[in-house]
């Protein structure tokens, strides 16, 4: 940003304030979006990649556990002989006669802990790309126009970014994704 300062000290006065101004402008908005386009690019892409990377290693754990929470085929087999020797459907059996295992409540809780992990990994996953796309379309001020044209329309998007809070939602991808790695080390150690 100084060196752009610097450079606009020893530029020679246009005729025109306003074509100054704005030459002005541009170098230190093009320094600045330069500045902005690394940071946040960096910050999307390493989101981005622990997003994916971490959504499969949860989708993992979810296959794992996701068999103790039906039936397993010996129970299935016993209801459909003890229907069969009855000639009665499952609902009218006496009681005492239930065929099906209790479901472990810890595993039950494991499995929603994992499903809430997963969720908040695949939301900043697609936040991210929001971003991404977000940042490219800030980036495109393109050179139609006048210069001042284009200052403004840049400018408009700054503001939009403002008002947006864009850097508050960069902020909490971070946090998505710890609140996701604390749901996932919980439900690992309620189900281990």
């Amino acid at each position: 940003m100084t060196t752009a300062i610097e450079g606009l000290k020893q530029k020679p006065q246009s005729p025109d304030k306003k074509i100054t101004f704005w030459t002005a402008y541009k170098s230190l908005a093009d320094e600045f979006d330069k500045e902005i386009q690394e940071k946040y690019k960096d910050d999307l892409d390493t989101s981005l990649i622990f997003a994916g990377l971490f959504s499969a290693v949860s989708s993992a754990f979810i296959i794992q556990i996701r068999p103790e929470l039906q039936p397993g085929p010996t129970v299935a087999l016993l209801a459909l002989l003890v229907q069969k020797i009855t000639g009665l459907p499952p609902a009218l059996l006496p009681p005492g006669t239930s065929t099906s295992e209790p479901l472990a409540s810890s595993v039950a809780v494991a499995q929603s802990l994992l499903y809430f992990s997963l969720f908040a990994t695949l939301m900043v996953a697609h936040l991210a790309v929001l971003g991404k796309q977000w940042l490219l379309h800030y980036n495109s001020v393109g050179e139609r126009g006048t210069i001042a044209e284009q200052g403004l329309k840049r400018q408009r998007k700054f503001d939009g970014m403002h008002q947006w809070q864009f850097d508050l939602v960069m902020q909490v991808f971070s946090l998505l994704l710890q609140l996701s790695l604390l749901l996932f080390s919980t439900a690992l150690s309620i189900y281990l």
